[in-house]
């Protein structure tokens, strides 16, 4: 066999070695540097996406956890379906002790406005700043933020950009305190 013809054959299975090498690959690898540390991220990729967990009410504060504070014959209120906006997802769960005299009667609400997106987180946070209500006491220990309205009875915190509202007490919500959320706001954070 010639040179000519050798030399021809082994141009062609260089050719063919080649183009298959190509087709097999879709780029070449990345050249790693000597402390084999991962490539940075394009200045042009965005950031991940924030993950947000709407709370639940009634997971937060169970029967169980009602029954401690209100006594064996506590029960749970109506059940009400969670609303949801595509920001937000609210529940609610409430508890009663079933007591027979007016007087007597206690009832627990906890309500979860959880966030969905960050638009639902902002809106939160904003009742926990230039939305907050006039004559609020901040209470500190709980959540982020949190603070008692007496003018409703109100225990909110702020958990996990969760905006949480606590009522605990008498039907007349004047005559609710702060000590009286606490007791909830405890089993629930804790």
């Amino acid at each position: 066999m010639s040179n000519r013809i050798v030399g021809g054959v082994i141009a062609a299975i260089i050719v063919v070695v080649g183009g298959a090498i190509l087709i097999l690959s879709d780029k070449p690898e990345p050249v790693k540097d000597k402390t084999d540390k991962p490539a940075a991220a394009s200045p042009h990729t965005p950031p991940p996406a924030a993950t947000y967990i709407a709370l639940d009410a009634c997971e937060l504060f169970t029967e169980a956890e009602a029954k401690a504070i209100l006594g064996a014959a506590a029960t749970k209120g109506p059940s009400t379906d969670s609303t949801r906006t595509n920001d937000l997802k609210v529940s609610n769960c409430s508890y009663t002790n079933n007591a027979t005299i007016v007087k007597d009667i206690r009832t627990i609400t906890v309500v979860v406005r959880g966030p969905l997106t960050e638009t639902g987180a902002k809106s939160n946070k904003t009742v926990f700043g230039a939305g907050k209500p006039v004559g609020t006491e901040t209470v500190s220990g709980y959540g982020t933020e949190a603070y008692y309205v007496k003018a409703t009875g109100q225990f909110n915190i702020l958990k996990d950009d969760n905006w949480i509202m606590i009522t605990s007490g008498s039907p007349n919500p004047i005559q609710h305190t702060v000590a009286d959320a606490k007791l909830v706001a405890d089993k629930i954070l804790n």
